[in-house]
């Protein structure tokens, strides 16, 4: 019972560290794991990663909640115009990137015809406008099943 603990102290301490670099924690978290097998069930495992994640984002909430919070008592009329400032430019960026997902997804749709042969297989891209264009793959043609 004390391996355990001590396997997921240093789990813990992995996901710490590797949060805040700019590296996957997950996937550490998964390497890890391959060398210091928790006897847990799977499901076990797959919660385990969501709370000790949630526990490292909940840090960061914490940690940046003043920085980032406009209406705290503690700062200045400057300091709240610029964290205005800055929510400012996430909505703007986060509405230009949902309308340019827009954009492509709803003016263009790929239906692709493949043939039994070796040779490249050969597309049809529709355009809102209504035009087709033949366009050619550089692989083989391959079946897919599920």
């Amino acid at each position: 019972m004390l391996i355990e603990y001590l396997k997921v102290l240093i789990l813990g301490i992995v996901e710490g560290i590797t949060e805040w670099l700019p590296i996957s924690s997950t996937g550490h978290m998964i390497l890890v794991e391959n060398f210091l097998r928790l006897d847990v069930s799977r499901d076990f495992w797959e919660m385990f990663l969501v709370v000790i994640q949630l526990g490292a984002i909940m840090a960061v909430v914490v940690i940046y909640f003043h920085k980032l919070n406009p209406f705290s008592p503690r700062k200045s009329a400057k300091e709240k115009s610029d964290t205005w400032q800055i929510w400012g430019k996430v909505i703007i960026a986060c509405q230009q990137r949902s309308s340019a997902c827009r954009s492509t997804t709803g003016s263009t749709s790929i239906s692709t015809t493949t043939s039994s042969s070796p040779s490249p297989s050969s597309s049809m891209v529709s355009s809102s406008s209504g035009s087709k264009r033949d366009t050619t793959i550089n692989q083989p043609s391959r079946i897919l099943t599920r």
